[in-house]
């Protein structure tokens, strides 16, 4: 990757841009011609024909430059952890799955449990990702009464 930009990417045709295009900070695009466009914004990205029709203009290789993440004291913010470092080594942490599926609070509180119980606080964790778990149960079988007669709880 030079300035941030990922390397040139072979395109055989097809409706539309590819979808890590959606939201980049810049794109080039080449075409069959041999030449490559000037730094193109993600408008002008989708005015172009991305299907294949044997001409010159036809594209056949695309680079871009991702969108910056956010940054929080000069430092992108999913870099700050606060609190330990028992989700630095996970490919993904936590919060990227459940905001990129749009899951819900209780069921990313489970996620967020189970995913860090041997790094954070062993059993204790899984007791709350367990708590997260009746307190959906109880929710979508209609109110707080159905999980206690389940358990034996008395509220």
């Amino acid at each position: 990757m030079i300035d941030g930009w990922t390397d040139w990417m072979d395109w055989d045709g097809g409706d539309a841009p590819p979808d890590e295009l959606k939201g980049c900070e810049g794109a080039q695009l080449k075409f069959r011609s041999g030449e490559a466009s000037g730094l193109l914004s993600w408008i002008a990205v989708e005015s172009y024909s991305w299907l294949h029709d044997g001409g010159e203009l036809d594209i056949v290789a695309y680079r871009y430059k991702p969108a910056g993440r956010p940054e929080r004291d000069g430092r992108a913010v999913l870099d700050v952890q606060v609190g330990g470092d028992h989700y630095k080594t996970l490919a993904i942490q936590p919060v990227e799955y459940i905001h990129a599926n749009k899951i819900g609070f209780l069921e990313g509180s489970v996620i967020k449990y189970v995913t860090r119980w041997r790094n954070k606080n062993g059993i204790e964790d899984l007791k709350k990702a367990r708590h997260f778990i009746d307190l959906l149960i109880e929710f979508e079988q209609g109110g707080r009464d159905a999980i206690a007669t389940e358990s034996g709880n008395t509220r």
